[in-house]
Parts: structure tokens; C-alpha cells; sequence
């Protein structure tokens, strides 16, 4: 099993790969996700973009989301600074 979410004018950042075998449910994809179903439980892969505007739109997206009865894992990287001394490049660039 493999997805991935490229498409026609944006090479992919995010690849999913699976056993062979393994009873997978493709949901829904993104720039930024890839949603999954496996069993009783959906899992969303995330690489979130750097910029703000595009972070929320991401939160958007996950917060649309009806699991229902099932259980709901996330994984990934969102791209989320929590201190300065982690942050590399114009910060002021982004905002603007």
C-alpha cells in the first residue's frame, strides 16, 4: 500500500506506505494531510506548511472532520515553533 499526496502541479510531501495486505481506507488528502482508515480507527499523516495563513487553513480542515465512533490518531510534523532559538530564517517574511 502507498498514497501519497501529489498532484498534478505540486510535488507531494507526505507518502503513507503500508503492508501488503493491510485492510486501508483511503478518506481524504491535502496539500497538507493524508486521512486513513484502518479498522475502527482514522489516522491523519500531517506535514503542515511554515506559513501562518496555511496553518490555519490546515486546523480547518482537521477541525471539519466527523470521526464518529471511531477512534481519531494525528501524526506528522506541524511546523510549529515554541521558542525563538528554534526558528531559522526572516520571521517577518512569512507574516507578510
Amino acid at each position: 500500500m502507498f498514497l501519497h499526496n501529489n498532484t498534478v502541479d505540486r510535488i507531494g510531501n507526505i507518502w503513507v506506505m503500508g503492508k501488503d495486505g493491510l485492510a486501508v481506507n483511503f478518506v481524504n488528502l491535502s496539500h497538507q494531510q493524508i486521512i486513513v482508515q484502518i479498522n475502527q480507527t482514522l489516522i491523519t499523516f500531517v506535514h503542515a506548511s511554515s506559513a501562518y495563513g496555511r496553518q490555519r487553513m490546515l486546523w480547518d480542515e482537521l477541525n471539519r472532520i466527523n470521526a464518529g465512533n471511531l477512534a481519531w490518531a494525528i501524526t506528522g510534523d506541524f511546523n510549529v515553533v515554541t521558542a525563538l532559538s528554534e526558528r531559522k530564517g526572516d520571521f517577518l517574511a512569512e507574516l507578510l
